[in-house]
Parts: structure tokens; C-alpha cells; sequence
């Protein structure tokens, strides 16, 4: 994360390709849009993602269609970027359009989306990703894949977020819910001693 923010602020600061080899290949993408310049993305070690990152930018959908081997790339990325669920049903693979609906519903905080999406995996990960955002232990129920582990996860970072040890006791999981109980006690504790609760 941190080096990250240096690449940003670099980039930024001297809107240079030439920093570019001491970082990495988004480098040149930001240089590149940053300048409005195509030709940049030469220098990429990734030249059609740069380019389709410079055409999400742009807003130019069109373009997509010229990338075979990334398109689904260029369609989600300008589906997020637009926040235009719509445009997820360009994807043909059922888990690509379900990934990219799934990211609008979280970006939207939309459940009605999360019931769009038709792969168990995704929809389940959108009702765990909106009930932990919105702080809702009921949206955690929602989750119906066998594999535990996704409605204990939502469980918990809720139960943690609230301080709320009885939440806790929802989690399958013994040592997950051992750890969440002694982490919502502490925090619930420490909100007590501040006078929060």
C-alpha cells in the first residue's frame, strides 16, 4: 500500500514514463493516462492491458471489441468504472458477468443486484461483502453455499465491528468463534471503559 502511494505521488509529480522502470508496469498505465497518451503503453510490459486501462479511462467501450483475449477485461473494468451493471451482460462466461455484478452491488451497496447474480460463489461473497458494509447480521443469512466459512467470516467481522460477543456464537467454526468472542469481549470492554456503550 505504501508503495503504492509513493508510485502515485511520483507519477504525479513528475508525470515522467521515465520513473516508470524503477516501479512497475501501472506505472506506465497512470503515466499514461495521466497524459492522455497511448503511446507510453509501449513501454509497458503489459501493452493491451495499458491500453484498455487508458480506453476505461477514456469511457470508450467501442474499443473492447478489438481486444479478443482481453475483452471480458475491458468490459468489467469499464462496467465498474461507469457503475453500469448493464453493461456485466456483455460478458458470455456466467462467472465473469457474475464477478462484475457482483463488484457494482458492493460498489452500489446493492442487494437487489447480489440477487442477479446467478453463480452461488459470487452471490454469496456480495451478501457477506453488503452485510459486513452495512453492519447487518441478517444479510449474513443470506449466504447459502455449504462452505461455512463465508456466513462465519460475515458473522464475525460483524460481531468484532459491534462488539457484540453473543453474535459470535452463530459461527460454526470453534476456533473462529473462540477467536471472534475473545475480540468482540475485548473491544466491547474498551468501549465501556471510553463510556461509548
Amino acid at each position: 500500500a505504501c508503495i503504492n502511494e509513493l508510485l502515485k505521488e511520483e507519477v504525479t509529480k513528475f508525470m515522467d514514463e521515465n520513473v516508470c522502470p524503477r516501479f512497475n508496469n501501472k506505472c506506465y498505465t497512470r503515466v499514461a493516462i495521466n497524459k492522455n497518451n497511448p503511446d507510453i503503453c509501449e513501454k509497458s510490459g503489459d501493452y493491451d492491458r495499458c491500453i484498455i486501462d487508458l480506453l476505461v479511462e477514456q469511457n470508450n467501450l467501442g474499443m473492447c471489441e478489438r481486444f479478443t483475449y482481453d475483452y471480458d477485461y475491458c468490459i468489467t473494468e469499464t462496467a465498474i468504472k461507469q457503475n453500469n451493471p448493464e453493461l456485466c451482460n456483455k460478458l458470455n462466461v456466467s462467472d465473469e458477468r457474475d464477478g462484475c455484478l457482483e463488484e457494482i452491488a458492493i460498489k452500489q451497496d446493492n442487494l437487489e443486484l447480489c440477487n442477479k447474480i446467478t453463480t452461488t460463489g459470487w452471490r454469496d461473497y456480495c451478501f457477506r461483502d453488503i452485510a459486513i458494509n452495512q453492519n447487518n447480521p441478517e444479510l449474513c443469512n443470506k449466504i447459502t453455499t455449504t462452505d461455512k466459512h463465508k456466513r462465519d467470516y460475515c458473522f464475525e467481522k460483524i460481531a468484532i465491528k459491534q462488539g457484540n460477543p453473543e453474535l459470535c456464537n452463530k459461527i460454526t467454526s470453534t476456533i473462529d468463534r473462540d477467536s471472534c468472542l475473545r475480540e468482540a469481549e475485548s473491544l466491547r470492554e474498551a468501549e465501556s471503559k471510553c463510556g461509548i456503550i
